[in-house]
């Protein structure tokens, strides 16, 4: 079979996405419908699947069919993502929006984001693996970074670095919505 009649492989596109969204293969399963153990062989490229549950899972994980279909190996000279295409993950509270700008091949070791945060929102983030650097550039407006048992207030023009091993919450305690980039280099697990 020449090269351009093979059957995409979507398997690792599928898994740095669900990674990218801090989705289990579970939480995929019920956003989808199809079932957890299909996702896992779709994820290993031990599955051919059917372009009705291509469309499911690109639905679940928010990208078009096209990119997730789109070989990897062929390069482009622009790659330029509409601003509704641009995956975003919400805050359990609704007040914080990240819409994901780094592209899908370097989610495991580098992730960057435009962040929003309403008043009183809270983005609360998990202890990533150790070495993990989380960079926040505030845009506009004032947030607050808590970290174990320390916290910083960042303002607009500001930069700070902090080491995202443990939990964190990226806090807006003003009156006015606040905004950001943040950018994510991520440690090796151990």
């Amino acid at each position: 079979m020449s090269e351009e009649n093979e059957i995409p492989k979507i398997g690792r596109k599928v898994l740095r996405l669900r990674q990218a969204y801090k989705m289990s293969l579970d939480d995929l399963a019920n956003k989808s419908g199809v079932s957890k153990s299909v996702l896992s062989q779709i994820e290993r490229d031990q599955n051919n699947p059917t372009l009705s549950t291509i469309h499911r899972i690109c639905v679940a994980l928010n990208v078009t069919v096209e990119e997730l279909l789109r070989k990897e190996a062929s390069p482009r000279v622009f790659d330029v993502v509409a601003d509704n295409a641009t995956p975003v993950i919400h805050s359990e509270d609704g007040k914080c929006s990240l819409r994901i700008l780094g592209p899908i091949h370097t989610v495991n070791w580098l992730q960057w984001y435009h962040v929003t945060v309403e008043p009183g929102g809270r983005l609360f983030s998990e202890a990533h693996d150790l070495g993990t650097l989380e960079n926040v550039t505030v845009l506009d407006g004032c947030l607050k970074i808590e970290t174990g048992e320390d916290s910083h207030l960042v303002y607009a023009g500001e930069t700070i670095r902090y080491p995202a091993d443990k939990d964190h919450i990226v806090v807006n305690d003003s009156d006015i919505v606040a905004t950001g980039l943040m950018v994510v280099v991520l440690g090796r697990p151990m």
